[in-house]
């Protein structure tokens, strides 16, 4: 998939930012979260995975591009 050029560095889009970050940096801590007194490191490969397990998710449900979806829970990386 290309990337969208214009915007700064040439990205227009923060679904563009996680694709690079993705591919260039796919060990490196993306996020970190303390569970249970513990820290969490989720790397881009993680969390790429999990955006695309959850955009087959939806896709599977029957969701198109251009459909409003809500989401109400905790703010949790491992909820979405």
């Amino acid at each position: 998939m290309t990337e969208p050029l214009n915007g700064e560095n040439g990205l227009r889009s923060v679904p563009a930012l996680f694709r690079r970050n993705a591919k260039n940096n796919p060990s490196a801590p993306a996020y970190r979260e303390k569970e249970f007194g513990i820290w969490q490191t989720w790397t881009w490969t993680d969390a790429a995975s999990e955006a695309e397990a959850l955009a087959l998710g939806l896709i599977d449900l029957g969701i198109k591009q251009g459909d409003f979806v809500a989401i109400i829970g905790r703010n949790r990386p491992s909820l979405y």
